[in-house]
């Protein structure tokens, strides 16, 4: 009885998909103009970590990027996440998520470069990150496991409330996946805020 031997699927060592959806041509050479001076750290839910085609992979291939792989960051192991407790517990870091009380990013990063301006005058409370870097932190997990480790951080005050006048807080930002959409381009839910009236509800002529 002979034995089929499937060949393996070949896949580019670099983005890790197939070559014929490979990224790398489309990947961009420079950082994005934001995020030249930055550092960015990513709360990866350990589901996330697993999956072969992360997002994270291909981040990584153009900018350089901390991975704190678990759900909590004070339960995370390693000099890394001791670093970011530290960093956040300063109000050194910009959280990437789109709560209730989040702006936008180039609002966000306005806010922090002029917060570090107030620090170093000495009109400010808390301590400056000096080398003028953005520190960045991102929560890599699905819908429901985002909120719940948002949640959490923020119930055990790992994450400060937003700033309030000149008391310190975390700054939050959504970033807008629509932003330098035009009308002929198609965009999801477009059509979301257009309501018809039920069936039932019909006038009879």
């Amino acid at each position: 009885m002979s034995v089929v031997v499937k060949k393996k699927r070949p896949i580019c060592p670099k983005c890790g998909h197939h070559p014929s959806t490979c990224l790398c041509p489309y990947l961009p050479k420079e950082h994005p103009g934001t995020l030249r001076r930055s550092s960015i750290a990513i709360l990866q839910h350990p589901h996330e970590a697993r999956r072969f085609n992360s997002s994270v992979r291909l981040l990584s291939l153009v900018q350089e990027v901390t991975v704190l792989t678990g759900r909590r960051l004070d339960q995370i192991q390693g000099t890394d996440a001791k670093i970011w407790l530290e960093r956040i517990r300063c109000g050194n870091v910009v959280l990437v998520y789109p709560s209730n009380d989040a702006v936008g990013l180039e609002e966000g990063v306005d806010e922090y470069r002029s917060r570090r301006k107030r620090i170093a005058d000495g009109n400010f409370e808390g301590r400056g990150n000096d080398d003028g870097v953005v520190l960045f932190l991102f929560i890599d997990a699905t819908w429901t496991h985002a909120k719940e480790m948002y949640q959490y951080h923020v119930r055990c005050g790992i994450f400060p409330p937003p700033p309030s006048g000149e008391k310190n807080g975390m700054i939050r930002v959504a970033m807008d996946p629509f932003r330098g959409w035009t009308p002929t381009q198609f965009r999801p839910s477009r059509f979301i805020s257009i309501r018809c009236p039920a069936s039932g509800s019909a006038k009879k002529f």
